[in-house]
């Protein structure tokens, strides 16, 4: 006999759970290997992005900092100079 319909909406969720959960391993490989990457990534970009990328390193992961960066120059480019004045 096949389950009725609260038992497949119930296994739906648990299987959602399961996919979403984080794992019960500790992330020290990936976090090395995210380390090295975001050191890689920092000293390929310019000085001022740099400066920034730095300034966030230990707060936002190395997605977080690529959306950010694209951000800033998507902004610069937007944005006018302001006028010059000698």
């Amino acid at each position: 006999m096949r389950g009725s319909w609260s038992d497949f909406s119930i296994r739906d969720t648990i299987n959602w759970v399961d996919r979403s959960s984080p794992s019960n391993t500790p992330p020290t490989n990936l976090s090395i290997k995210e380390k090295l990457l975001k050191n890689i990534f920092i000293a390929g970009l310019n000085p001022k992005n740099q400066l920034m990328a730095e300034e966030y390193r230990k707060k936002l992961p190395l997605e977080g900092l690529v959306k950010l960066l694209t951000m800033n120059e998507i902004r610069a480019k937007h944005d006018p100079l302001p006028p010059y004045h000698p």
